[in-house]
């Protein structure tokens, strides 16, 4: 019954892409892409690798700490994993495809995802600080005054109070020695904090590697922007207002937020006056140049595999 609700999601999620596609003109849209500024379009794929590559190094951060794996093999594998990621739902693609893939370098799944999931952890804290820049300075018909902010941090406070009155209960329940589902998430939280206090520096560094790939992520989506002929938005903006959209990503509603960040898109960077074809055209464009940027690297890498270990 859960799976069918969440095929009933994803198929949401493409129907609503489908319709925006329909209601903004194929035909305005291919006129769109027909007046692409190839320079700025190449400007935004450079950026996407620039992107992904730091995105390979704060995850090998965490995860090639006891140098079990090198980077070299690493980073062929964050790529494939990173092009599962784009077809499957939510941000869990990536992750359990990365676990399957390092299973041969002696790693534990758990010891894995925990790492994996610090990695993700911070990136998620950090593009909520650039959410929270956005709602406070750019976004319209959003208000965070003080008593909304106050509820917020009563809520939060209640929260881990409650959270610290049940620690117990709850060593009890997700103890790391236990079997079954419980335990493996205790031994998934039991590597992600050793890894914060064990390598404290590796944390710092990959929360300011992560500020720059939020912000040359949204300078991806500025430079597709100008290459559709808006050179005017400022780029601070746009990579806070990107962000912004992105967030809707890690809801797991469609394959990777597809039709749903894009209706997101629309709204947010109408803040800006940007058409709404433009925005859809962009994002169309966008994704596009990141499933080739992903899938052809790595289909040649796995084929590439297969035939040297054909010849061995």
């Amino acid at each position: 019954m859960l799976a069918k609700k969440r095929y009933l999601l994803y198929l949401s999620g493409l129907t609503l892409f489908v319709i925006l596609i329909w209601y903004y003109e194929v035909a305005l849209i291919v006129q769109k892409i027909g007046s692409l500024r190839l320079p700025w379009a190449l400007l935004a794929g450079a950026s996407i690798l620039v992107t992904t590559f730091l995105g390979a190094i704060n995850a090998y951060l965490f995860i090639g700490r006891d140098r079990k794996v090198t980077f070299s093999d690493f980073l062929a594998l964050y790529w494939i994993s990173w092009a599962v990621g784009l077809v499957v739902p939510g941000q869990i693609g990536d992750l359990a495809s990365i676990g399957f893939f390092l299973r041969r370098h002696s790693l534990e799944l758990s010891t894995i995802w925990g790492r994996a999931m610090l990695d993700k952890t911070i990136s998620l804290m950090v593009m909520l600080v650039f959410v929270l820049i956005g709602l406070l300075t750019i976004v319209k018909g959003v208000i965070l005054d003080q008593r909304l902010l106050l509820s917020a941090a009563l809520l939060l406070a209640l929260a881990v109070g409650v959270v610290y009155g049940l620690r117990g209960w709850l060593r009890a329940v997700f103890d790391p020695v236990r079997a079954g589902p419980a335990g493996g998430l205790a031994r998934i939280f039991t590597e992600l904090m050793q890894t914060v206090r064990l390598t404290p520096s590796r944390v710092w560094l990959n929360i300011g590697i992560t500020i720059l790939k939020v912000i040359l992520a949204g300078g991806a989506y500025w430079a597709m922007f100008c290459a559709l002929g808006e050179t005017g938005l400022p780029l601070f903006e746009v990579v806070v207002l990107a962000t912004i959209a992105g967030l809707v990503a890690y809801l797991p509603l469609s394959i990777n937020g597809l039709g749903t960040v894009e209706m997101a898109g629309i709204f947010l960077f109408g803040q800006l006056d940007v058409p709404a074809v433009t925005v859809i055209t962009a994002y169309i464009c966008l994704r596009l140049l990141v499933l080739g940027l992903a899938w052809v690297p790595a289909f040649i890498w796995i084929f590439g595999s297969q035939k040297r270990n054909s010849v061995i």
